[in-house]
């Protein structure tokens, strides 16, 4: 993957400031998705955790682990957000929610 499409999915995923074990990743830039996996599981936050299962459908667009992990993190996100916009404080929770991730 190109430096571009890197920052764009970085930039998409939500990932401001990579860990280092993300970092690595990206440097080593692997088009094995059995390596993207093991970062996943390593990685510090969900937003890193979509960007390493961006990258494993990038490689395989049929991947159903990542496309099932994806709809996980996708739920999540949703329940998060849903929780913070039917509480008087939403407004309050969607902002400290954003700085959390």
């Amino acid at each position: 993957m190109n430096y571009r499409s890197t920052k764009q999915l970085l930039l998409k995923c939500r990932v401001t400031n990579p860990s280092d074990i993300l970092k690595d990743a990206i440097a080593e830039d692997s088009n094995l998705a059995s390596d993207w996996l093991w970062y996943a599981q390593q990685v510090e936050n969900d937003a890193e955790r979509r960007y390493c299962f961006e990258r494993i459908l990038y490689i395989n667009p049929n991947d159903r682990g990542a496309v099932d992990a994806l709809r996980i993190l996708n739920n999540k996100e949703a329940m998060r957000n849903s929780r913070a916009t039917s509480t008087p404080l939403g407004w309050l929770y969607r902002v400290w929610m954003r700085f959390s991730l």
